[in-house]
């Protein structure tokens, strides 16, 4: 299991954290998948799909933090964050299967798993 977590200055309309990433390949696309918070990006390369998951985490992020502390705790609680000092969610990744994500995003059976990367972020 991996443990995510978030930090958020709503005073100082920050978030910073580190979230676990899934990349996968599927055919000449790659696609960037962000479990803990259901996000993902895709792009012809590595550089473009990185682009694409910053423009889809900034559009979140943005939209979060714009919320009441009540209804961030809410919108993260229904992902499976707890809240502590900061929020954290631990991904059990025996839950979610490749099969699963692969039928969530309708791709192939020759799609290649990447290994499990880290990515650390500040909005």
């Amino acid at each position: 299991m991996e443990q995510n977590f978030l930090k958020i200055r709503k005073s100082k309309g920050k978030i910073n954290g580190t979230l676990q990433l899934l990349v996968l390949e599927e055919g000449d696309h790659l696609i960037m998948y962000l479990p803990a918070l259901n996000l993902s990006a895709y792009g012809d390369d590595f550089k473009e799909a990185n682009e694409m998951l910053k423009e889809v985490l900034d559009d979140y992020f943005s939209a979060l933090i714009q919320l009441s502390k009540e209804e961030i705790d809410a919108e993260l609680h229904k992902l499976g964050w707890d809240k502590h000092k900061i929020y954290r969610r631990v991904v059990n990744l025996s839950d979610t299967t490749f099969e699963d994500i692969k039928a969530q995003f309708g791709i192939s059976n020759e799609t290649e798993l990447k290994p499990l990367q880290k990515f650390s972020l500040s909005v």
